[in-house]
């Protein structure tokens, strides 16, 4: 039986999920969403966790965590710069590869 939800494409999929990361609602700025979605500089003390996360994710460990809550982060701004840096690396990495592979195509 077909669906009856309506067809939506990747790239559509894509543009929600940053749209909702990034300019949704949230307790973290919506200035310091962006810059860490698209691995800008953010403020002093998260650079080194927003690097971390976006090259090394599986280094973060407990410390990380709590030098953020040492510097007044709560746990849902920690929350949801995690994962606003998480996505923005993860959707880099696919415009990447996507230009990749158009690329290879185009060349036979």
């Amino acid at each position: 039986m077909p669906s009856k939800s309506p067809s939506i494409s990747a790239t559509e999929l894509f543009a929600q999920l940053r749209e909702r990361v990034v300019d949704g609602p949230a307790e973290l700025d919506r200035g310091v969403r962006r810059a860490a979605f698209s691995g800008d500089r953010v403020p002093t003390e998260a650079q080194a966790y927003t690097d971390k996360v976006r090259r090394h994710a599986y280094k973060v460990t407990e410390s990380d965590i709590t030098g953020l809550r040492a510097a007044g982060w709560t746990e849902e701004a920690i929350f949801e710069l995690t994962i606003v840096t998480a996505v923005g690396a993860a959707l880099s990495r696919l415009d990447m590869a996507m230009a990749v592979l158009a690329q290879a195509r185009e060349d036979g």
